[in-house]
């Protein structure tokens, strides 16, 4: 009722995806509506954390993503196709996620998907991610119990590029414990 219009300020381009302008744009705006503030190092570096976040490790391109949408794996799917097959998606979902739709959309892309899970209240089990794949992508689709574990799997797999896409949460956690298995770079 009292909330203010938010208005999104046209940012140069900033990142290598473009659709990042958008969200960081947008956030930039939520910031301001919501302080009344222009905000001060924002973003600092133009990075919005665990939002197509580049990473080399080993050789491969690695990119981590919390978008965690339809719309958002549409977007992510556009951008990824710029790099280097073969491609490898790590995925993870919460329970209230169209898993199957995204597996779908995913599957057009990478050469094999991994989808795992990570420590959440609405973390899948094991069972409920299999009985998630649609039967077409039984054979494209992996499931793995740990997304530490799925993403050395990936890694061990010497694709050209690893995605790592799913909820922000997971994100996050993911992006850690890469920090840890790659010596932090």
């Amino acid at each position: 009722k009292n909330a203010k219009v938010i208005k999104i300020s046209a940012w140069k381009k900033r990142f290598a995806a473009g659709f990042l302008d958008q969200n960081s744009a947008l956030a930039e705006a939520a910031f301001r509506a919501a302080s009344g503030e222009k905000p001060v190092g924002f973003l600092p570096g133009g990075v919005l954390p665990a939002r197509f976040e580049r990473h080399k490790i080993r050789g491969i391109d690695v990119i981590i993503d919390g978008g965690h949408t339809v719309g958002s794996c549409r977007r992510v799917i556009e951008e990824i196709k710029k790099f280097a097959s073969p491609r490898i998606c790590v995925f993870y979902a919460l329970k209230d996620k169209k898993i199957e739709e995204i597996l779908t959309m995913l599957a057009g892309s990478f050469e094999k998907i991994i989808f795992t899970r990570f420590p959440h209240e609405r973390a899948l089990t094991s069972v409920e991610a299999r009985e998630r794949i649609p039967a077409r992508l039984k054979s494209r689709v992996v499931t793995d119990n740990s997304a530490a574990g799925a993403f050395k799997k990936a890694l061990s797999s010497k694709p050209k590029t690893v995605l790592c896409y799913g909820s922000i949460a997971g994100s996050a956690y993911l992006k850690k414990k890469i920090g840890l298995f790659s010596g932090g770079r």
